[in-house]
């Protein structure tokens, strides 16, 4: 009986050494698979092929600038990598996207576009895509017979010219009397600015680079747009407003707006004219003709 007692006890405690190796062998197996899962987590396989690429670094809005703060390059599996995607931050930055971007997607051309001299893979492109940064797009009605006989272009650059008719009274001035009556008055008001578009017609702006004031042919290949009336003039917002307000005041007084054409690479400014300050006051009609009253 003692005999059969002892071999239980060795019985159960080999049972008890065998339970606890392979206790210890199972962790170390667990140990091993979750430290593979660890190496391979963020969409990498370990030992596979990746690529660099550029994507978000946070949530980005459609029509918003990309700045270098809101991309990055991320290494990730070759077969995961999108077609056409960039691979430098450099060529995205200053590109306005077409659609939201998430966090961490990869940034390809179809979701973002260039914009102002920087576009030239778009077709006919939306008037908003060829703004100048910082610029507006404003628009004045201009005949061919004033506007240079139709012939100005988008992509030229431009002075002008408001003129009005005006009451005066009698004075002497340089010899001569003038009896109390009407005149006219002409002044420029704006100065250099580019022709984004003639009519519907919106054209690529192809200038040199360091060239301000060098004109461009439209795509389509026309050199003139002879029954043009409407021309959007690429202005600060502060000239926008002094556009705004010249049309109005020629149509109050009499008088129309003129386009005078520039030279190609012409950019030079004429002193005696007064660029309208950005932080000064509201413009007004007879400040823009430097006068203190029309009447």
């Amino acid at each position: 009986m003692i005999k059969n007692q002892a071999l239980g006890g060795r019985s159960n405690k080999g049972l008890m050494l065998l339970g606890l190796f392979l206790g210890i062998v199972s962790a170390v197996l667990v140990v091993v698979y979750l430290s593979q899962a660890s190496d391979g987590g963020g969409g990498d396989v370990s030992g596979a092929v990746v690529t660099p690429v550029v994507v978000a670094t946070q949530n980005i809005p459609a029509g918003t600038r990309v700045t270098e703060e809101m991309v990055e390059i991320k290494e990730i599996s070759s077969g995961a990598v999108l077609a056409d995607v960039f691979g430098d931050p450099a060529a995205v930055v200053g590109q306005v996207t077409r659609v939201p971007l998430v966090a961490g997607e990869q940034v390809i051309p179809t979701k973002v576009t260039p914009t102002g001299a920087a576009i030239t893979n778009v077709e006919n492109p939306p008037l908003a895509f060829v703004i100048p940064e910082g610029m507006r797009a404003v628009s004045i009605q201009v005949s061919n017979v004033i506007g240079a006989s139709g012939l100005i272009r988008p992509g030229d650059y431009v002075d002008v010219i408001l003129t009005v008719k005006i009451e005066t009274s009698d004075s002497t001035g340089g010899g001569v009397t003038l009896e109390g009556g009407r005149d006219e008055i002409a002044r420029t008001i704006i100065q250099n600015a580019q022709v984004l578009s003639i009519d519907q017609d919106v054209a690529l702006t192809a200038v040199n680079e360091g060239t301000e004031g060098a004109p461009s042919i439209s795509d389509d290949g026309e050199s003139s747009n002879p029954d043009a009336t409407t021309v959007t003039l690429a202005v600060s917002p502060v000239h926008g407003e002094v556009l705004t307000v010249a049309e109005t005041c020629g149509q109050n007084f009499s008088g129309r707006l003129a386009l005078a054409l520039r030279a190609f690479g012409d950019s030079s400014l004429v002193e005696t004219r007064s660029v309208w300050a950005d932080n000064g006051a509201s413009p007004n009609c007879a400040a823009l003709l430097g006068l203190s009253s029309l009447q």
